[in-house]
């Protein structure tokens, strides 16, 4: 069976899949290869990890790689990739594109085959919700400034293209709001859940994880505050804990943290599962940030329980076992984890229950499946507003043709006729 041609555009590479962009990209390209023939045009991997995708894609195309967030065109060189986008839609002729954020300047375009721009997050709602923490004057300034910029390319964005997808509820009520465009369509994350047929692995000590980026500011506010403000309790309730910070890149405030008594920090970790398998309880304490917390999916797959605020529940599906371990005071949050840590029954029902949520309802296979939807959604509108036009010129009335007198054939002109 024929696929219908996509061109795919990122602004980062595919892999490794050590962030969130990165990661969506790589698996929503691995899984939509099933249904479309994949152009994909994005700065080049490292070449380990890139042999599964080269497979599954038509063409791998590199562009020069952008900044650190190419998360839009004024942060990076669009020249190179505006160039090769367009050699390639004249060599392939596209039948849909799909950009993620940072690229999809290039579909506001009016000549642009259909687009669906997966802006992953709303980064203005991200700059305006760090305004809460307390910042110098400088630093709210350039805040505030971002907060508007990624506003008014946000606005652009979602009003130009036939659909906007983000991960959370909240990002898309934020773009609505923005654009004053109902397009938006939030499409949830999915996860590669671990096999349980072996049973849970644990420390033998007690173990409190938390995982992510950890120079990324909404996750050194949360383990800051973890750390600062819950985990002296927790400490106190059991003395042999231990609170490890795993993740890569962990800024200078994140360091300072392992000399608080209980708290290691596994630093650039190359693969996490086995530190999140050894885990007895994992938390997710967002104070500040938006989308999807992987942390918790990933903590999930591998049947681990999340303790968590309600700021880290964006994008996920609860039932009442997650749901009741969710909290915004440190005390309560601090009871929850301390309950966990002396009741492995409860661990290991709570972790099973989170395992089921992500087997249901964030596989990426489901979220790949959402995305082709509204690519073919975006070519059906394209072609009705197409029909239409051409309806419209069929059913208008013909004017008469006035012909100038300096062309009307004259009287002699008749008589030679």
């Amino acid at each position: 069976m024929h696929k219908p041609r996509l061109l795919a555009i990122a602004t980062m590479p595919p892999c490794p899949s050590t962030n969130g962009y990165s990661l969506r990209v790589y698996h929503l390209i691995e899984e939509l290869a099933k249904a479309w023939e994949i152009t994909l045009v994005a700065p080049a991997p490292p070449e380990s990890g890139v042999g599964d995708l080269l497979a599954r894609v038509r063409d791998y195309v590199r562009v020069p790689p952008a900044s650190r967030w190419p998360s839009m065109p004024s942060q990076f060189d669009p020249h190179p990739l505006r160039e090769t986008v367009r050699r390639l839609m004249a060599d392939r002729s596209p039948a849909a594109v799909l950009a993620w954020h940072g690229a999809e300047f290039l579909a506001c375009d009016r000549a642009f085959p259909p687009t669906v721009a997966d802006r992953i997050d709303s980064l203005a709602l991200q700059k305006w919700r760090d305004l809460v923490h307390p910042v110098g004057w400088r630093e709210r300034a350039r805040t505030l400034r971002a907060t508007w910029e990624f506003a008014r390319y946000e606005r652009q964005v979602v009003r130009a293209l036939p659909f906007t997808v983000v991960v959370a509820e909240d990002d898309a009520v934020a773009l609505r709001r923005l654009s004053g465009r109902d397009t938006v369509r939030v499409v949830p994350n999915g996860v590669v859940t671990a096999s349980l047929r072996d049973g849970i692995e644990e420390a033998h000590v007690p173990t409190v994880l938390f995982t992510g980026v950890l120079d990324y500011c909404p996750n050194m506010h949360a383990a800051r505050y973890f750390a600062e403000e819950i985990w002296p309790a927790v400490r106190a309730a059991v003395p042999q804990a231990e609170f490890v910070i795993a993740g890569r890149r962990p800024s200078a405030s994140v360091r300072a943290l392992a000399i608080l008594p209980g708290v290691q920090l596994m630093a650039d970790v190359p693969d996490l599962r086995p530190v999140m398998r050894r885990a007895w309880v994992a938390v997710a304490p967002m104070l500040c940030g938006t989308g999807i917390k992987n942390k918790v999916l990933e903590a999930w797959a591998a049947a681990k329980p999340v303790v968590m605020t309600g700021r880290a529940t964006s994008g996920l599906r609860l039932d009442g076992n997650a749901a009741g371990l969710v909290a915004n005071d440190p005390r309560r949050i601090a009871g929850l984890v301390i309950q966990l840590l002396g009741d492995r029954e409860r661990r290991g029902r709570l972790g099973a229950a989170g395992y089921r949520l992500v087997a249901r309802w964030h596989t990426w296979a489901g979220a790949a499946d959402q995305v082709s939807a509204l690519l073919d959604a975006a070519r059906g509108a394209m072609a009705r507003r197409h029909a239409e036009v051409v309806h419209r010129a069929w059913r208008r009335p013909l004017k008469p043709v006035t012909i100038p007198r300096t062309l009307q054939p004259s009287s002699q002109d008749n008589a030679n006729a």
